[in-house]
């Protein structure tokens, strides 16, 4: 659960604790309709949260078709982030 507490903050709660996350200024709190939560995508977001509440930049590397887009939007609408993807080429 995600809850707002001021224009730049918000409160994740889990089993593992209570986090204060930066956010952006969209509404936070619900994930995407596409989003599949299994257990690896869950554990996934959730290591991406402890991340970001911590100040950490991540980096996903994973081949083709690994639901890493569908997980950074998956956060990013959590916090109420915008997002703007971009794709890189060897």
């Amino acid at each position: 659960v995600v809850e707002r507490l001021d224009e730049h903050t918000a409160r994740w709660s889990t089993d593992d604790g209570v986090f204060v996350v930066p956010c952006g200024n969209r509404s936070v709190g619900a994930l995407p309709d596409d989003f599949v939560a299994t257990p690896s995508s869950l554990a996934l977001l959730r290591g991406l949260l402890q991340d970001h509440s911590c100040g950490r930049d991540v980096c996903l590397l994973q081949p083709r078709g690994c639901a890493k887009t569908t997980t950074v939007l998956a956060m990013a609408t959590l916090l109420g982030y915008e997002v703007e993807t971009f794709a890189l080429y060897k």
